[in-house]
């Protein structure tokens, strides 16, 4: 207020000063002597300045706040696009994977003892180019979920001579077609057993020695790999896979490790190939803390070093037993697919191990075939034209005879950790990705947990339960004039309406949501006197209160089994069950 009044005061000297050339001059004057003047010039000037400074910084806010706008909106563009982009490769891998399990299959089951030379040569280069093309779609789907912070790596022990057998075992037919060796030298000091991600560091190895191979073609490849004990409880382990080939050009060399990047020679020798394999490898040794780099000039050939710091481990394991080779003579098996080779494939392999087989191309047309036929393992594709596999499996666990039982497998394309926990939630006992091959089935078929619910089980069910639950329904079929069947048919139909809404609150982590479902669920279970099923939804609420929902999701895996016990468990001829 001070500054304001002196401004004022020395604008009005001014005004009441009669206008003269003397008045000039005194402006002119030195300051001292117009002291109320000058206080009122600076504070003008202040009051100019603050002001302009003000509304730059106005204008500034304004540009930022549209410039996070603008962000805001490219950063959900970007998303979208990701999101799009990962879902082309998720269905890209499903449509080709399709195909190329019928060409496996039908490819490894084909009589190859009455083939002549060329025939079995064919069929050779047939099984080659699969196995390529499968690897490509791999490393594609590798690539998208690193991108995305989405791969997981595991975390055992393993035996690194294992690593380096399988190594030669996989190069083997494509070393002796080339008339190349591979040597391997490993470090006295190395230790025989690592912790860490076997199959990743075998991936990576892999397509070393593939490089090797596919661009030296004279000479032996070496693999040489010697340890650096490090600051840490890490140990440096060192690959070096090493050829006497042309070398790389040094100005091929920047882009090396560059995502569809080929050199002259790959493209003039139309060798086959993508450009993703040495930037999936370099991605994947940076994931696991580790490095990988060319060290070896142009004229000298190539020399791929990967350093992997890996924990030493004591002992592996105890080894897990093989299972008795699989006799099913007498066992039925059904093969629910809509795709006609992917259930020539697998019926081959499944009568090859003594199944009789049956197949359905649609939901509906399995359930039937299911209720009418006892089976003891059921092959399920994901995708299906009418219903999806997921309620397909869902409504095999609800059959009153020994199908709902069977040991159910997934059988898909699909490869991501939310679709198996989608199978393994709606009631499957294993997960299969294709393509599908023998060990692979058999390995499935040995291991794999049975369904604990069968007809002829002679496993306990709670006292009473089974009478008190007809009791109920008998009771509510004559008060209403219905039949004890027409009562339950409608309570299963709105049980089942009830589990999907509760299953959509879980997917959306919806506490108060998935509480009042689970809330409505077991008390329509201790209505109906089922004991288990309304101790399973009463602690599916208390983990949905509490946010725990890997808890719940586990929980809600436990009702198809209990619900088919309680169902096996009343007697009578009962009507078919809607999905859910």
């Amino acid at each position: 207020m001070l500054l304001i009044l002196c401004a004022a005061l020395g604008v009005s000297q001014l005004i009441n000063q009669p206008y003269s050339e003397e008045f000039l001059l005194t402006i002119a004057a030195p300051w001292p002597d117009y002291v109320l003047t000058a206080v009122g010039y600076v504070t003008a000037g202040s009051l100019l300045i603050f002001g302009f400074i003000r509304g730059r910084i106005y204008h500034l806010g304004q540009q930022a706040r549209q410039l996070t706008q603008h962000v805001a909106l490219r950063t959900a563009e970007l998303v979208e696009v990701i999101a799009a982009k990962d879902e082309l490769f998720a269905n890209l891998s499903h449509e080709i994977r399709n195909p190329m399990n019928g060409i496996l299959g039908i490819a490894e089951n084909l009589c190859t003892d009455q083939l002549d030379a060329a025939s079995q040569h064919k069929i050779n280069r047939l099984q080659q180019c699969a196995r390529h093309l499968s690897a490509l779609v791999d490393n594609m789907l590798d690539f998208s979920r690193i991108q995305a912070g989405d791969y997981k790596f595991a975390h055992q022990p393993f035996a690194l001579r294992d690593v380096v057998d399988a190594i030669l075992a996989l190069t083997h037919t494509r070393s002796e077609e080339l008339g190349m060796t591979i040597k391997i030298t490993i470090a006295p000091s190395m230790p025989k057993i690592l912790w860490g991600d076997a199959p990743r560091v075998q991936q990576i190895l892999l397509n070393l020695v593939d490089n090797a191979l596919k661009f030296s073609r004279q000479g032996p490849v070496s693999i040489a790999i010697w340890d650096q004990p490090a600051e840490t409880a890490n140990h440096n382990i060192i690959f070096a896979v090493s050829d006497d080939g042309p070398g790389i050009p040094l100005n091929e060399q920047g882009r090396l490790f560059t995502r569809f990047a080929r050199g002259a020679s790959a493209q003039q020798n139309q060798i086959p190939g993508t450009g993703l394999g040495l930037a999936l490898s370099k991605c994947l040794a940076e994931q696991m803390k580790g490095r990988l780099w060319l060290e070896r000039t142009s004229d000298q050939g190539s020399a791929f070093h990967f350093c992997a710091p890996l924990l030493v481990a004591g002992v592996l394991p105890a080894p897990i037993i093989a299972p008795a080779p699989l006799d099913a003579r007498g066992q039925y098996a059904l093969i629910i697919d809509d795709e006609a080779y992917n259930r020539i494939m697998l019926t081959d392999l499944l009568q090859s191990l003594g199944f009789t087989v049956h197949n359905a191309a649609e939901g509906a047309t399995a359930l039937t075939l299911a209720r009418q036929q006892d089976y003891q393992v059921i092959l399920l594709d994901y995708n299906l034209p009418d219903i999806s596999g997921l309620e397909v499996s869902r409504a095999i666990r609800l059959l009153p005879n020994a199908s709902a039982a069977a040991l159910v497998i997934a059988t898909t394309a699909y490869t991501s950790l939310e679709k198996r926990t989608e199978c393994t939630t709606a009631g499957m006992n294993a997960f299969l990705s294709k393509p599908v091959s023998m060990e692979r089935l058999c390995r499935e078929l040995a291991t794999a947990q049975p369904h604990p619910i069968c007809p002829s089980s002679s496993a306990p069910t709670p006292a009473g339960e089974p009478t008190r639950s007809r009791i109920k329904f008998e009771r509510i079929a004559t008060l209403k004039g219905t039949t004890r069947e027409a009562e339950l048919a409608l309570y299963l139909t709105e049980f089942a309406q009830e589990l999907t809404q509760l299953d959509l609150a879980l997917q959306q982590a919806n506490i108060r949501r998935a509480s009042h479902c689970a809330h409505l669920l077991y008390g329509r279970c201790a209505f109906v006197a089922a004991a288990e099923l309304d101790k399973i939804f009463r602690e599916i609420e208390t983990a949905s209160g509490t946010a725990q929902w890997s808890e719940a999701q586990r929980l809600r895996g436990q009702v198809a089994p209990a619900l088919a016990a309680w169902r096996l468990s009343l007697a009578g001829e009962e009507p078919t069950v809607p999905h859910g």
